[in-house]
């Protein structure tokens, strides 16, 4: 083909630049000499940075000296600003650098130009929050109270009211602490835990609350301490209605869909995690950055384009060019921006010098958050200046947004840096700086700070429905803080509850509680109210629901009311529950919240439903899935002798779905087999399914299994017809995972009669099967050498290296070093992969874990977040996997009193039972009164010795699979 001069001079200047590049790279490799350092720019440089959306603008509200590194922000109620200050960010927690600073704009011009340091020699502090003449203060393992007595600006006294916060990680994470304190509308400051496991106490008072998953929240006057939803890492914000979102470094926006403590009063049923991601382009979303990739970054880029590192360089957007630090999601909730601005939510990526923009769809139940039409391939805010990193923001006094910037040379997580990198930065560079930004509308006229410290009560009730969110907070925390008020005082209040915009009515809604004066004709109102948020609050604060709101033409509404009926009696909540069920069960968040609720009733409620449901001949897929897992529900729920007791079902196709699921969880528990009424007729319906090439496959599974949890060896040749079959792939699937429940040696050796027509992959899902059944039948076929050791994947060989059988079998491991091993690697960096081979290893090693373009599930951290951590870490990642783990993929060991032990995952830790994901993905429930300890491993459940025994060349394989583009 024919090539133009202008492809020619092109295509020359490809070439040239890759191998000037390589020789770059090569030379990096093999000289010491540092990596050339970006200058920083002074304030007034650092504004000139900027490209902010047009309409808006950027100003320094404070900067060096009068604040440095500034992670954490928070108004008073006079215009003060307290801020967090990390100096000791991100290795130098020993020497307690951190402190708190006040900051005070003694004009009223818009910049803090008094500044105090208020405490220090804290370590690791990640924030603050004004109460009573005094600050909480967040600084692990702690939350502090600390006042200033003789109005100095400085702490005279210091009290540690929670202690516990990472007391159960095992190496503590500076990412992934305590942040992000906020006052709530239930009149509680809450806040995000931020990863790290942690026990909770206060000092001398309360048992200790354990935070796996979840965030926290207390009431400021009592110091009660509750368990919350979320369990992100930086960042949690609340809209002006109530609605909680939080953020992790990849997953920049994650919605919280209910309270934890409907998990809690559903003690029965093992409820998803409230976290769903909102964003529509996804967790790790593209951003658009202006600032060139920092040198460690280009170096990076460098070894890809010499064939060290796979992935395109620059426009591919591996190294950047998206969401790898999200931090401090906030919802804006002032006065000052164009009203279409209200109720946008704003994510910094402090890695990548930004501040995106997202617009929130509450049309359905899990808000939908995106891009402005206007805004696809930019960002509202974005710097040219490496040195700029936004990791918090506050709605201010003057209804503009502010932002902290800590203003750092490097602000990646030090443990996810090379060595031979890292050794040639300095991850202080910045510590005496810092910059404090607020963004305002173009021509916008600024207002004078209120100072509300000494506003009359009467006063402050009006505030509560102002325009401006810091207005309402700052009056509605005066007066829970001020407590019991006059008759004019919360006449005022009840004039905004019958008056006011929609946030203000909630704000007086919560503040009547705050102050005990809300009454039933209160509830009642709201309850009547047009606006389906004042119904859904007026449920959430306790309000008896009527029948009606079944039939609500707002789905948010009966969303509520599905999660509020769990605490009402049997007698209200039972014909509430059959109806909404049968409105509302296909969708899946309804679902779960009526399973949550119907999980509270008595066992006489759920064999009632259950015989109704079961009659039904239902096509609707979620009715029969609600009715499985309320069969679930009723199993968990009753003793090993009443499973005896025979349970009345239909031989309808929802009958069998339903008497599946109750054995299938019955089983779960080991009990006494329970009789259950028309079992032969359920049987026979079983087989004609099973049989039936039109039945779904999930159908034809389910009736599998309820054979086989019958007498399995009448049912062998019928289950080799179903596996053996020309079948579509997923139901082979299917009948492999329900191997795992058949105790039958017959059906196993059957299957080892046909061995070599099995492949490979499906060989080890069978072995895996047996293991979780059958141990005892897996050693016998090693011993008799039906088995071979090549017939296992590693991760199997290892567990049973672990059983005290094992040792008469010989089963050899390597045994070299963690160094020597990567040693042993460290070839597959510099050799270049084959995508599709590494993509067979995946499959046979990794994706029983992790879900990867499109290949298995997600038990294991989300590939996506480490794309941009290049060969080395990930090699490391892989050789040791418990170098570096996120808290919560740590794994837990559960010891039974009966002997046996389990590891898994904790996604549920509930008073009665405790749910662990196990490394095969299935969820494993466990009654706490049959668990005689729990230990955090400190391990992950990825195996070690994953990948020991492959070439360098086929590391290289499955590295590149992984680091090239999704």
């Amino acid at each position: 083909m024919a090539v133009s001069k202008f492809q020619a001079a092109l295509l020359a200047l490809l070439y040239f630049c890759c191998a000037l590049t390589a020789s770059f790279a090569a030379e990096l490799e093999s000289s010491p000499a540092p990596l050339r350092r970006t200058p920083p720019k002074s304030p007034s440089e650092a504004l000139k940075s900027f490209v902010i959306r047009e309409g808006f603008v950027i100003e320094l509200a404070a900067c060096e000296p009068n604040v440095v590194d500034p992670i954490a922000l928070a108004f008073d109620e006079e215009g003060r600003l307290w801020v967090v200050e990390m100096r000791d960010y991100s290795e130098r927690r020993d020497e307690r650098l951190g402190r708190i600073r006040l900051l005070e704009d003694l004009d009223d011009d818009g910049f803090f130009e008094k500044s105090t340091i208020f405490l220090e020699n804290l370590a690791w502090p990640t924030a603050v929050f004004p109460y009573a003449g005094g600050v909480f203060i967040g600084s692990t393992p702690d939350i502090l109270y600390a006042r200033d007595n003789d109005a100095d600006g400085k702490s005279d006294s210091v009290e540690v009211i929670f202690t516990g916060f990472a007391s159960l990680s095992p190496r503590l994470n500076v990412q992934q602490l305590l942040n992000s304190f906020q006052w709530g509308l239930d009149n509680r400051i809450h806040g995000a835990t931020g990863g790290n496991p942690s026990q909770v106490s206060r000092p001398g008072h309360d048992r200790p609350v354990r935070l796996q998953n979840r965030d926290f929240s207390f009431d400021p006057a009592s110091l009660a301490f509750f368990p919350e939803s979320g369990g992100a890492q930086h960042g949690l914000t609340f809209d002006s209605y109530g609605r909680k979102f939080v953020c992790s470094n990849s997953s920049h926006i994650l919605a919280v869909m209910y309270e934890d403590r409907f998990a809690h009063l559903a003690q029965f049923y093992l409820a998803p995690s409230p976290l769903v991601e909102a964003a529509a382009d996804g967790g790790a979303a593209p951003v658009y950055r202006l600032s060139p990739e920092e040198p460690w970054r280009v170096l990076r880029t460098s070894l890809r384009v010499a064939g060290m590192v796979p992935g395109p360089i620059e426009g591919g957007g591996r190294a950047s060019g998206y969401f790898t630090s999200a931090t401090g999601v906030t919802i804006y909730r002032g006065d000052a921006f164009p009203a279409e601005y209200a109720g946008d939510c704003f994510v910094a990526d402090c890695g990548s010098n930004l501040l995106h923009r997202k617009k929130l769809d509450y049309s359905k139940l899990e808000p939908i958050a995106r891009r402005a039409h206007d805004e696809e391939k930019r960002e509202f805010l974005a710097s040219s200046d490496n040195w700029f990193r936004p990791v918090q923001m506050a709605n201010g006094p003057d209804g503009c947004l502010y932002l902290a910037d800590m203003y750092r040379e490097v602000i990646e997580h030090p443990w996810s840096l090379p060595e031979r990198i890292k050794s040639q930065l300095d991850l202080n560079s910045g510590n005496d700086r810092g910059r404090i930004y607020r963004i305002l509308p173009k021509n916008h006229v600024r207002r004078k700070t209120p100072r509300l410290g000494k506003w009359p009560a009467s006063e402050l009730a009006a505030l509560l429905d102002h325009a401006n969110a810091w207005h309402r907070e700052t009056a509605a925390r005066l007066l829970f803080t001020r407590g019991a008020s006059s008759e004019s005082t919360i006449a005022k209040v009840r004039e905004v509850l019958n008056t006011g915009s929609t946030a203000g009515r909630l704000q007086a809604l919560y503040t009547l509680r705050g102050l005990g004066a809300l009454r039933l004709t209160d509830l009642q109102k709201a309850m009547n109210d047009s606006e389906p948020l004042l119904k859904q609050h007026a449920l959430r604060l306790g309000a008896v629901p009527s029948a009606n709101l079944v039939d609500d033409p707002s789905i948010h509404v009966r969303y509520q009311l599905a999660l509020e009926l769990g605490r009402l009696p049997t007698t209200q909540a039972a014909p509430l529950l059959r109806r909404l069920a049968l409105r509302d069960a296909s969708d899946s968040w309804m679902r779960h919240a009526l399973l949550m609720s119907a999980a509270a009733q008595p066992q006489s409620f759920f064999k009632d439903f259950l015989s109704e449901l079961s009659a039904r001949e239902s096509a609707n897929p979620g009715l029969e899935l609600f009715a499985q897992e309320c069969a679930r529900i009723l199993a968990r729920k009753l003793s090993h002798s009443e499973q005896k007791a025979a349970f009345k079902v239909s031989p309808s196709r929802t009958g069998f779905l339903v008497a599946h699921a109750f054995l299938d969880e019955s089983d779960k528990r080991q009990p006494p087999r329970p009789a259950l009424a028309h079992r032969d007729e359920l049987f026979q319906e079983a087989r004609r399914i099973v049989k039936d090439d039109a039945s779904k496959a999930t159908h034809r599974a389910a009736a599998m299994q309820l054979l086989l949890s019958g007498n399995p060896d009448q049912e062998v040749e019928l289950f080799l017809s179903l596996f053996f079959g020309s079948y579509p792939t997923e139901l082979k699937e299917k009948s492999i995972q329900i191997l795992s429940r058949a105790k039958s040696p017959l059906l196993f050796n059957k299957l080892l009669e046909r061995w070599p027509e099995i492949e490979i992959s499906d060989r080890r899902k069978i072995i895996g099967a047996a293991l979780e059944s059958n141990r005892t039948w897996v050693f016998q076929q090693l011993k008799d050498q039906r088995l071979v050791l090549s017939d296992f994947s590693l991760p199997q060989l290892r567990e049973l290296q672990a059983r005290p059988e094992a040792a008469t079998l010989q089963i050899s491991f390597s045994r070299e070093s963690k160094e020597d091993l990567l040693n042993r690697f460290r070839p597959a960096m510099n050799l270049r992969g084959n995508s599709e081979e590494g993509k067979t290893i995946f499959m046979e090693r990794c994706q029983s874990c992790h879900q990867y373009k499109g290949l298995g599930q997600a038990i294991g951290p989300d590939l996506r977040s480490v794309l941009a951590n290049g060969k080395e870490i990930m090699l490391q990642s892989i050789v040791d996997p418990n170098r570096e783990i996120a808290p919560r993929f740590l794994s837990y060991e559960v010891k039974l009193k009966s002997g046996e032990s389990k590891d898994g995952l904790l996604i549920n830790d509930l008073p009665l039972v405790v749910a662990l994901r196990t490394a095969s993905g299935n969820v494993e429930t466990i009654p706490r009164s049959e668990i005689q300890e729990m230990i955090l491993s400190g391990r992950s459940l990825m195996p070690e010795g994953l990948i020991d025994d492959l070439s360098p060349q086929q590391a290289a394989n499955l590295l590149e699979f992984i680091l090239s583009a999704p």
